[in-house]
């Protein structure tokens, strides 16, 4: 249930200070049900989030964990499952890709990317 997810995450957050790594995690699961539930304005709305994860000073990791899925790679293969449906979820999505590409994020492939951005012009 995303209210719950949300409600849990914030009584986390709000319990002590974390690190940057684990706000993410917290920041990204209710993003990601949004966006799983393929609503287009829940989609919309994940992906806005996706982005201000992405991009957010904040929230930036200064170490990252070797074994896990880094969070930018994430984030653009779920955008790859269901790239929307709708001119707002695909501009949502290339303003991700954007923010992919102009920061200092250097976790995702280009080749991600590329095909992200390939099936929103195919849908378009």
């Amino acid at each position: 249930n995303i209210q719950e997810t949300c409600n849990d995450a914030l009584e986390e957050l709000a319990s002590n200070q974390k690190e940057v790594l684990t706000v993410r995690s917290y920041c990204f699961l209710p993003l990601k049900l949004a966006y799983d539930t393929k609503l287009p304005r829940f989609c919309i709305l994940a992906v806005t989030g996706f982005r201000h994860l992405l991009s957010d000073p904040l929230l930036k990791a200064t170490s990252l964990n070797p074994n896990k899925t880094p969070l930018a790679v994430k984030i653009v293969e779920l955008t790859l499952r269901y790239p929307g449906t709708n001119d707002e979820h695909f501009h949502e999505i290339y303003k991700l890709c954007l923010a992919v590409v102009c920061s200092d994020v250097r976790e995702v492939h280009h080749d991600l990317i590329i095909k992200m951005l390939e099936l929103c012009l195919e849908q378009a």
